[in-house]
């Protein structure tokens, strides 16, 4: 589950290279267990996320699991901090209506995480095994090439000395 701020400007560098990270690490068909909340928004309309980076990074099918959730209590401290002049009963009302909203976004999300299937463990440590498998090819790949070029090095060192011994 990704929280996102939903008033970000725009994706950050740090974000992208989050979501980078978790992708690589995550079985492939893990993404589509993925559910994103965007918070400090009601509604797409609201949101400042750019929902083609999100799906260019995580996939199409996590377009069926973005939720928006604008949070009640920061809308009740907001209200303490201005102490405006709104009468108290609207006040009640709207805070009222921003928690009943809140608890239906609350038990889509849950409602949608029961829908998910399960992941197993053993998938993550077959990932992780064929990961460090990777690692270790390109190690003894680099180790190889640096040899290679030692190799060739010397290869040059001994034809100029054969060169200059010929003359």
């Amino acid at each position: 589950c990704f929280v996102i701020n939903g008033r970000q400007a725009r994706v950050t560098p740090q974000f992208q290279y989050v979501v980078s990270e978790v992708s690589a690490v995550l079985p492939k068909f893990s993404v589509k267990n993925m559910i994103v909340v965007l918070t400090n928004t009601r509604d797409e309309t609201e949101s400042s996320i750019d929902m083609n980076e999100l799906t260019s990074a995580l996939g199409e099918n996590l377009l069926d699991n973005i939720f928006y959730l604008e949070n009640p209590y920061c809308k009740l401290e907001k209200l303490q901090c201005k102490k405006s002049g709104v009468p108290l009963e609207e006040i009640a009302s709207g805070l009222k209506e921003a928690f009943a909203e809140a608890s239906e976004t609350l038990e889509a999300i849950l409602a949608s995480i029961m829908q998910l299937s399960p992941l197993k463990a053993c998938d993550f440590v077959t990932l992780f095994q064929m990961k460090e498998a990777v690692e270790k090819t390109t190690l003894a790949l680099m180790v190889a090439c640096q040899n290679q070029a030692s190799l060739q090095t010397v290869i040059k060192q001994k034809k100029q000395e054969i060169d200059e011994a010929v003359r």
